[in-house]
C-alpha cells in the first residue's frame, strides 16, 4: 500500500529539471514588459524592513502560532533577518530551509484508495518568511505586467 500511494503522489509532483538550454528557448519567446525602473527597483538588494514587515503580515493563528516569531520579533528579529537576507540578497541558502514536508490528509473518516487524501506541505517558517518578502516585492511591481482581465 506504501509503494502505491508513494508512486500516486510522486507522479503528481514530480518535476523534470529542464536545461537551461530548454529555459532558455522557452524565455526567447516571451516579450518584455518591466519597465528599465521596475527593474530596477526588483533587482534593488532586500533590506531588513521588508522582512520585518513579511513576518508582521503573517497570520498570527497559524503555525507558529500566537507565542511565535512576531511576538518574539525584538529577540530572534536580528537573526531572522540576516538568515533571510542572506538567502535573498546573496544566495546563502542552507538546504533545510527549502526542505519541505509533504504529508497527507484523508477526505474521509476511513480511506481507502489513494484519490481519498489530500497533500499539504509543511514548509519552513524562514522558507515562508523569505517568500512573503519576494511576493511582497513583486505584487509592487504587478499593475505594469499583469492586466486585471
Amino acid at each position: 500500500m506504501d509503494l502505491v500511494i508513494s508512486w500516486y503522489f510522486d507522479n503528481i509532483f514530480y518535476t523534470s529539471n529542464p536545461t537551461n538550454e530548454g529555459i532558455g528557448t522557452v524565455l526567447e519567446g516571451i516579450v518584455t514588459k518591466v519597465s528599465p525602473q521596475t527593474s530596477f527597483f526588483l533587482d534593488t538588494k532586500f533590506s531588513g524592513e521588508e522582512v520585518r514587515k513579511a513576518v508582521l503580515e503573517m497570520s498570527l493563528m497559524k503555525a507558529p502560532g500566537r507565542d511565535g516569531y512576531q511576538n518574539f520579533w525584538d529577540r530572534i528579529g536580528p537573526s531572522v533577518v540576516e538568515a533571510c537576507l542572506g538567502v535573498v540578497n546573496h544566495g546563502d541558502l542552507v538546504e533545510s530551509i527549502n526542505s519541505t514536508i509533504i504529508t497527507l490528509i484523508p477526505k474521509i473518516h476511513t480511506p481507502e484508495s489513494s484519490f481519498q487524501f489530500r497533500p499539504i506541505s509543511l514548509c519552513n517558517v524562514l522558507y515562508k518568511i523569505i517568500a512573503k518578502t519576494i511576493v511582497s516585492r513583486f505584487r509592487k511591481a504587478l499593475d505594469g505586467v499583469i492586466s486585471e482581465t
